[in-house]
């Protein structure tokens, strides 16, 4: 299911917009010059850890707190996967600034894991994993700013 032959892929994912006039919520568009990078390192103890966060305000590292790692988390179960991997962040969103953050570190995430895959999931199921992240950020599973980060 693992490609062997990598151990470290770093993916970068847009910030968003999703609040447009009319198309509140509804419609969205990504952001290229801003976002946040995730990079993931497949470890053999079957752990999801974060090692490392560059944030100018504080975030948590418990696996079970941080939208990227709890995508990691769930997708690993799905697919059985045994191996762990470990988390470097770079936020390049400003918390709490209405640009998707919670959204770009999930997709990263995400994004760099489907490297890892023999065969790569579609847009459509990265979307899918990546509402377990903004249920852990919002308390709500919704793609408003899921989607335009995933596609651009």
């Amino acid at each position: 299911m693992l490609k062997n032959d990598i151990k470290t892929v770093s993916a970068f994912a847009p910030a968003t917009s999703a609040n447009m006039i009319i198309g509140f919520d509804i419609l969205g568009f990504a952001l290229d010059a801003v976002g946040d990078e995730v990079t993931l390192t497949k470890r053999s103890d079957g752990q999801i850890i974060i090692e490392h966060i560059e944030c100018d305000e504080e975030l948590p590292l418990g696996s079970n707190k941080n939208t990227a790692s709890i995508v990691i988390q769930k997708i690993c179960t799905d697919l059985g996967i045994k191996c762990g991997f470990s988390l470097e962040i770079k936020k390049g969103i400003a918390l709490g600034s209405g640009m998707g953050g919670s959204a770009a570190s999930a997709v990263a995430a995400l994004v760099a894991f489907n490297y890892f895959l023999q065969k790569p999931l579609s847009n459509e199921q990265l979307a899918y994993y990546a509402l377990f992240g903004e249920e852990l950020a919002s308390g709500h599973k919704h793609a408003d700013n899921i989607v335009p980060s995933i596609y651009g």
